[in-house]
């Protein structure tokens, strides 16, 4: 039998338990907004495995980086950029221990479901006058260069293609990729550009052709945990982004792995 103070001792146990599981703190998730339906997905498989309240948040990268600067709760940043992962590094809120490439992206020029296109599918960017006459109807659509991977991903292609400077008037610059494809599904643009994963996801757009992955930086995903957050739910979590289930997720929706 245990004596009065073995129990005491399990019920004291129990309650700093009890406070402990009440008192944890969330693990905010800072993604970038490419990866929202991946990482809710993450979220809710994870969830069945574990108690830890695992919270994303979602924007451009820059968006995010610029609110972790500014001091919003963030555990983990995941951006589209490896930029703005080492802008935070620089100014040390990265954790060095505890940063990795988690995955790979590619660009894809969408246009809305039902439309006819005046100029061969799939689109030629090389082909100036073919690219042209897709965009009688209306601009072009792009994230904005200046904080959305996407947007900035896009510029670089279109520089490169030397379309750039003969776009004046003709590009729309949005918040971020998810903003250019709804636009794109109201049929408010006649073309965007964005990730692939994200035009998986619609069955209002039509992808009319690719993004010549040698025109622009390679597109990749460093996940990192903010400095001071080194704790055992964040460092949990962030192993699991890692995982066998993880990575048939991310899978699913498109991206490619590393």
């Amino acid at each position: 039998m245990r004596t009065l103070y073995q129990i005491l001792i399990l019920l004291a146990v129990g309650l700093l338990v009890s406070k402990s599981s009440l008192t944890a703190e969330p693990v905010y998730v800072l993604a970038a907004s490419s990866t929202t339906t991946a990482i809710e997905t993450i979220v809710a498989s994870y969830s069945r495995l574990a108690d830890t309240d695992v919270i994303p948040v979602f924007a451009s990268s820059g968006t995010l980086a610029r609110q972790i600067l500014a001091g919003s709760p963030a555990a983990i940043f995941i951006s589209a950029d490896p930029r703005w992962t080492k802008t935070l590094d620089d100014k040390g809120f990265i954790s060095e221990r505890h940063t990795r490439t988690i995955l790979h992206n590619r660009l894809v020029l969408i246009a809305p479901v039902g439309t006819t296109m005046p100029s061969p599918v799939p689109i030629d960017l090389s082909n100036t006058e073919s690219f042209f006459g897709a965009l009688e109807a209306g601009p072009l659509t792009i994230g904005d260069p200046s904080h959305v991977p996407a947007g900035l991903y896009a510029k670089q292609a279109l520089q490169s293609l030397h379309l750039w400077s003969l776009l004046k008037g003709r590009v729309a610059i949005l918040a971020n990729a998810r903003v250019v494809l709804a636009y794109v599904e109201r049929g408010e643009a006649p073309l965007g550009i964005v990730y692939e994963t994200d035009a998986l996801l619609s069955n209002k757009i039509k992808i009319v052709g690719s993004i010549p992955p040698e025109s622009h930086e390679t597109i990749t995903y460093p996940v990192a945990i903010i400095t001071g957050n080194e704790n055992v739910d964040t460092l949990t979590f962030y192993e699991f982004l890692g995982s066998p289930r993880s990575t048939v997720i991310f899978q699913s929706y498109g991206f490619g792995v590393k």
